[in-house]
This record gives structure tokens, sequence and C-alpha cells, in this order.
């Protein structure tokens, strides 16, 4: 009998903290929380402002309150972060919304900080209608029979596609402390001088008196320098992290982006470190299509392991660039 194993439930912890982050925010109680501190005719008479008829006449027979749905500068004045809770129902990331294309961004400020600025409270009644515009839209648009229970799902929907880019990030800045580690295991095996040994930057001088500078950041994610005898960028590395064959294509592809940008800025060599040895042949070859930019390709599974076939071609080509003898 083969062994059975699932794989990681880490990225569902972070998951979870998201939501529990979210839920205390904005979602869950907060719009009632919110409403039953508002003055009662103040609510209907802004409801009968800000909602059309129409649209009061459908939630009516859904038994669904107004607010709900609909945006109403009372309760955004009593609790400015609920306008993350009609983002969120809206579909609408938040890099998408809070820009100046869109006119959203002096509001940022209330999602984020629970804070209304001035500006942001003189284009208050104007914010309700763009929103009531929008939810007008979806309303002649849903499906009726369920939309009870779906606006209080649909925040979650989007909500779930934020956290997967949370956790995309994270595989990506921890696989770039992984890579860094390497780098620096592979230069301590060497006898050269090491100047400086922090989480995120190694500096150390070779035999023949030449220093180098190694930091990991983002764009690119990993840089090495020569600082003497004369300043140069000699190597960047990309580092794709994911493990899904799936988007493996999209992440050369984003490979590819960032070391175009790292051309113009004058890198004289480009690495990528990326999911590679699972890949069948055909799909192996077609990614190494996908980003011509990339000078030599390893695998991140056994660069960050620090041990296969990639690996040693990677600790090789650093030797070497590097100017060091491992002993």
């Amino acid at each position: 009998m083969n062994d059975i194993i699932i794989p990681s439930t880490a990225k569902q912890i972070q998951t979870q903290k998201i939501l529990h982050e979210y839920r205390d925010r904005m979602l869950g109680e907060n719009l009632k929380t919110a409403v039953a501190t508002i003055d009662p005719d103040v609510l209907q008479l802004e409801i009968a402002k800000f909602v059309n008829k129409d649209c009061r006449m459908i939630l009516q027979g859904l038994s669904i309150r107004e607010e709900t749905m609909f945006a109403l500068p009372c309760i955004l004045d009593s609790n400015p972060i609920l306008l993350g809770y009609y983002r969120l129902l809206m579909g609408i990331s938040e890099k998408q919304f809070y820009t100046s294309s869109t006119g959203l961004s002096i509001f940022k400020s209330m999602e984020h900080d629970g804070k209304i600025t001035p500006n942001s409270r003189q284009e208050l009644n104007n914010l309700c209608y763009a929103i009531n515009s929008a939810m007008e839209n979806l309303l002649r648009n849903f499906n009726r029979s369920t939309l009870n229970q779906d606006l209080s799902t649909l925040p979650l929907m989007t909500l779930g596609v934020y956290a997967d880019g949370v956790w995309r990030n994270i595989i990506g800045t921890q696989a770039a402390l992984h890579v860094f580690g390497t780098i620096k295991q592979i230069v301590k095996l060497s006898c050269t001088d090491i100047i400086t040994d922090e989480d995120k930057c190694l500096k150390f001088k070779n035999g023949a008196g030449a220093v180098y500078r190694v930091i990991t950041s983002s764009d690119p994610d990993i840089s090495i320098f020569l600082e003497e005898p004369s300043e140069e960028k000699i190597l960047c590395i990309e580092i794709k992290g994911g493990q899904d064959v799936a988007n493996v294509h999209n992440r050369a592809g984003e490979a590819e982006k960032a070391h175009l940008k790292a051309s113009q800025a004058g890198w004289r060599e480009k690495w990528t470190v990326i999911y590679l040895v699972g890949l069948q042949n055909k799909q192996a070859d077609k990614l190494l299509t996908e980003s011509p930019s990339t000078d030599v390709w390893f695998d991140i599974n056994e660069v960050c392991t620090q041990s296969g076939k990639t690996y040693e071609l990677f600790k090789r080509a650093l030797t070497v660039k590097f100017g060091i003898e491992i002993e």
C-alpha cells in the first residue's frame, strides 16, 4: 500500500488569522453594532435618499435590510472601517479600489485607520452614491433565491482571494530567505573573511581582496554586488517558491518581467530559482522558453535543501562568481 501524504495545511492557518482580523474589524456583527447607535429617523431618511425605491422594494420582498447592501453616510460616519465591508461585498481588492484613477484613494484611511479626513468627509455623500450605483447593478443581476445568505458569504469569497495573495507573498519571502541561507552556507564553507553577517545582508572578502555584498529584499529578490575594487551589479536572483504545477508558467512569466526590469537597471547576470525537478520534460522545456532573460535556472527545493544536481550547479557557479574555493 502506498503512503498517503496530505499536503501542508499551513496556508489555512494563515487564512484563519486573516479571517479573524477582518471579522473583528468589519465583518460579522460590526454592521449591526453600528446601526444600533444611529437614530432610526436619520437612518430611514438616508435610506430614502441614497437607495432607489425599486431596490428598496426588492430587498423588502426578501426581508433584507437596506444597509446590508447599500452604503449610507450615517453608517460610515459611525464606523468608517465598514467601507471595507462594502468593498468586499462588491468583490473589489484594495489595490483596485483605492487608486487615484478611481478617485477613491482619499477614503483609504477610513478602512485602514477608522478615520474620516476633512477631504473624505466632503465627498462622503458622493462615495455612497457611487457605491450604491454599483450595488444596484449587483442586486439586479444577482440570483435572489439565496441572496440573504449570499450577502454574508460574498465578502468572505473576496477575502479568500486576498488571503491567497498574502500566502503567495509569504511563500516568496520564506523562499528568498532559504536561498539566501544557502548562499551564506556556501560562502562560509570557504576560507573567506566575513565582514557582515546579518539576517538579510552578507558581506565578505575573498582571498584576492575583492569585497562582495549579498542582500535579500525584493525586486530583485537577491542582489549580489561587487563593492571592491569597484562597485558593480554582478548578479540578481529571482526566486519563485510556489509548488503548484498549474501556475509554474505564470511564475516564469513574472520572473521574466523582473529580469527585464533588472536588465534596464544594469544587472549583468540574472538567475531564476523556481520549481523545476517535479515537472515533466515537456513542461520544463516550455518553462525555459518563458523567461529568455534568465541566464541560469535552478530548482527551488534542491537549492533550499542544499542537495541535488541543480544545487551542485548553483554552488559551483557561485564559487566561480565569488572567486572562492570550498574546502
